[in-house]
């Protein structure tokens, strides 16, 4: 969780308590409030074997973030290789500007005002999931 309020919320709530669900998800809306744009990361799951789905946020908030066209420029993902093709996250992300490089990820922040993506290293962490990363230069560019 790189969220610091994301982060303090699960120290002092416990995943049991009836309030954490609701808090966590007041506090992910909030910040929604305040976006413009949204880059989703569609990763592949952490153990192949296990049961899994993918965020349940991940739709919601590309339709926060979207403006009211079918197509926008406002909402992007980035994709895993291992994610592929996109669509079977939902047709859904197929209306969002699909990335799988860091360098397409970062053509698209700095496309959308975000100056500091050429320099910030930041701008997009790399995979931290389990397995190995795949290195920049050896994923599909767009």
């Amino acid at each position: 969780m790189h969220d610091p309020v994301l982060r303090l919320a699960g120290t002092i709530l416990a995943p049991s308590d009836p309030r954490y669900a609701v808090t966590i998800a007041a506090i992910i809306e909030l910040a929604l409030l305040k976006c413009t744009h949204v880059i989703a990361m569609h990763t592949p799951p952490p153990d192949p074997e296990a049961p899994w789905l993918p965020s349940q946020w991940i739709p919601y908030e590309l339709g926060r973030a979207k403006s009211r066209t079918i197509l926008s420029g406002q909402m992007s993902g980035w994709f895993h290789p291992k994610v592929h093709p996109p669509e079977v996250r939902g047709e859904y992300v197929l209306l969002a500007d699909t990335r799988f490089s860091d360098a397409g990820v970062k053509a698209w922040l700095i496309g959308h005002g975000n100056p500091k993506a050429q320099t910030c290293r930041s701008a997009r962490k790399s995979y931290l999931g389990k397995g190995n990363p795949v290195p920049p230069d050896e994923l599909p560019s767009k």
